[in-house]
């Protein structure tokens, strides 16, 4: 427990080289086209306007819960689209700073959580998008919005104890990177994103429930849309963090164990 300790504390104090990461990662992933930033728009819109497209015209999906179609779709999405991404980077995020690893005064274990914060900055910008989709679709802006910042942090809470592992892992072997795609491809349809929990049999639904992105997701839609607080959900919210807590300690044992020979295969 001490060694987590220790671990957790690196994190904490290394906040200001985290931010010079990001902004550094920012640049380089953004200034280097011509459009920019403008391409970490579009792949999400164009993904959202095809499922609406899709959805709405080919499967002729009607309202959710009396909630139009596309800001109930969006408020999936977005979630998602961060999540996948996030995963997808902060996998490659000990490989792609190997000049970091003989540092020996450098914490590894804070790269994916420059990932995080790096992909933080288009999912708020999005976030703001949905907010003038959902207004526009006649939903008065709530003060229970601010809610968000809590389903955020479970969500970046989440990534980083999955990160840990694959990051360490994927030093050693780059299957990782495909069993992920794979992963993801398998969650993106298995969560209720663009489909209704409540269309499935009632003895799958509490199997679909445990899977903590399904808590996210929800979560967004629960707080844009109905204005319902996360305590009022406490069942799944205590199983959330337990997984949460899994994770991250797998994470930590899965770090601690490969950190030492990371200088051997780089």
């Amino acid at each position: 427990m001490k060694d987590l300790y220790y671990f957790l504390r690196d994190i904490v104090r290394g906040q200001e080289i985290i931010f010079e990461m990001v902004r550094y990662e920012f640049r380089a992933k953004y200034l280097g086209s011509y459009l920019g930033i403008v391409w970490a728009f579009i792949h999400p819109i164009v993904t959202i306007a095809v499922l609406w497209f899709v959805f709405s015209f080919g499967f002729k999906s009607g309202s959710v819960h009396d909630i139009a179609f596309v800001p109930w779709l969006a408020a999936g999405m977005i979630p998602w689209f961060y999540f996948s991404d996030t995963i997808n980077d902060a996998a490659s995020s000990i490989l792609s700073n190997s000049f970091l690893v003989k540092k020996t005064d450098f914490r590894l274990s804070l790269l994916p959580i420059v990932k995080i914060y790096a992909n933080a900055i288009v999912h708020v910008a999005l976030v703001f998008l949905l907010y003038i989709i959902i207004i526009m679709n006649g939903y008065p802006p709530k003060i229970i919005w601010i809610q968000l910042l809590y389903y955020y942090f479970c969500m970046a809470t989440l990534i980083l104890g999955l990160s840990w592992s694959t990051s360490s892992i994927a030093v050693f072997t780059k299957d990782v990177n495909n069993i992920i795609a794979v992963a993801l491809q398998i969650g993106f349809w298995a969560t209720p994103i663009f489909w209704n929990v409540d269309s499935i049999p009632a003895s799958i639904a509490p199997f679909i429930k445990v899977n903590p992105v399904y808590y996210i997701v929800n979560g967004y839609r629960d707080t844009l849309f109905l204005g319902v607080p996360f305590w009022e959900h406490p069942k799944q919210t205590i199983v959330f963090w337990l997984v949460v807590f899994f994770i991250w300690l797998a994470g930590f044992f899965i770090y601690r164990k490969l950190r030492p020979h990371f200088a051997d295969v780089i």
